[in-house]
Parts: structure tokens; C-alpha cells; sequence
């Protein structure tokens, strides 16, 4: 780990709701999301006043963690130090839809269902909660966390998936990110009851 990434251990801290969690826990996050766009590209601009991007540092980690990607899911992270993938499938909730003007659908990233009929977005996290339980079950070497609503882009709830670099395997990555997306296709399904 360079000292750069290191360095990102003092991440501001993200309130979260691990999966599993004991009686609805919360928990703190030191993470630096998006170091990378959805496309793999590096961010630079968010990264000045942190001391930079770390993954300018090590070319090595840009390269490994670049080929860890999956589609427009993932980004490249720093988590409690350590460079990983970050999965944070979105989605549509009712308090974000119709999307902001200017935003075509799709969204990139974003998952589920579409129009004014959506759950909300308090009624889609506690079916995220739910549904995440069996995915942490078959994935023991992943974190994962549903983010105070603050970290929702644009209303929309997210899922996080942690995955330390090297972790997983690709097909284990692809069947996480398949799990994940149908998931955020479930718990967006409108509620005609």
C-alpha cells in the first residue's frame, strides 16, 4: 500500500448501515469513493485538496484494480487504507424520480424500475437490508453497507459492496454484480398492493 493510499485511512468518515448488522446498527465507513469514474477513468479534480488522487502514485494499483472493474457498477476506492472496488448499484426511489432535468434515462449505474409509483426510498432500504443478507452470506470477503441518505446521488438509494483488491475472482465478481442488480430490480418493484 503506498503511503498515499494511506493516507486516505483519515477518509472523512461515512455513516452506514452494515449488512449484516446486530439490531440495526450503524457503523463508520473510512472510505474515498470514486477515485475512478464508472468508465475507470481517474478523478483528479475531487482529489486536490486531499493531497491528490493516490492511484497517480501507483500506476501499478490503477492497472490491477482497472481490470477488477465490472460495467458501470464499480469504482476504484480506498477503504480503511486498503485500494479496492467499490460495487454501488442505484435506485430509483419515488423522491428521485422523475431524474433531475438534464438527466436521460437510463441513468448510468442506476438499477430497478421507473415512474411515479416507486417505493420510497425508506420503504426500498429496508427491503435492501432484507435481500442483503444472503449476498453477505455468499460473499464473507465483502463489506457490505447501505449509506446514510446523505451519500444517495440525487435521491436515489445506494448499495455499497467493498471488495479489498484481488479478493474475488472474475466470475465471483460477475456473480456479485448479477446478484446486486437483480436486487435493486426487486426492492425498486412498485408496490400495487
Amino acid at each position: 500500500m503506498t503511503e498515499q493510499a494511506k493516507s486516505h485511512r483519515r477518509a472523512p468518515a461515512v455513516r452506514v448501515r452494515p449488512v449484516p448488522a446486530i439490531d440495526g446498527e450503524r457503523a463508520e465507513w473510512r472510505i474515498t469513493a470514486n477515485l475512478t469514474d464508472r468508465d475507470g477513468n481517474i478523478r483528479r479534480r475531487a482529489f486536490i485538496k486531499r493531497g491528490g488522487n493516490p492511484l497517480l502514485l501507483d500506476p501499478a494499483a490503477y492497472e490491477r484494480l482497472g481490470e477488477q472493474m465490472y460495467s458501470d457498477l464499480t469504482c476504484i476506492a480506498v477503504k480503511d487504507g486498503q485500494f479496492g472496488i467499490l460495487f454501488q448499484p442505484e435506485m430509483f426511489s419515488r423522491e428521485s424520480y422523475p431524474p433531475r432535468p438534464g438527466v436521460i434515462e437510463p441513468v448510468d449505474g442506476v438499477r430497478g424500475h421507473v415512474g411515479e409509483d416507486l417505493p420510497t426510498a425508506a420503504v426500498i432500504v429496508e427491503k435492501l437490508v432484507d435481500a442483503l443478507l444472503p449476498i453477505a452470506a455468499a460473499f464473507p470477503a465483502v463489506q457490505f453497507a447501505i449509506p446514510d441518505e446523505a451519500e444517495f446521488r440525487d435521491g436515489r438509494p445506494v448499495v455499497w459492496a467493498f471488495v479489498r483488491d484481488g479478493a474475488l475472482e472474475e466470475r465471483d465478481r460477475e456473480e456479485l454484480a448479477s446478484r446486486l442488480e437483480s436486487m435493486c430490480d426487486d426492492a425498486s418493484q412498485p408496490d400495487f398492493g
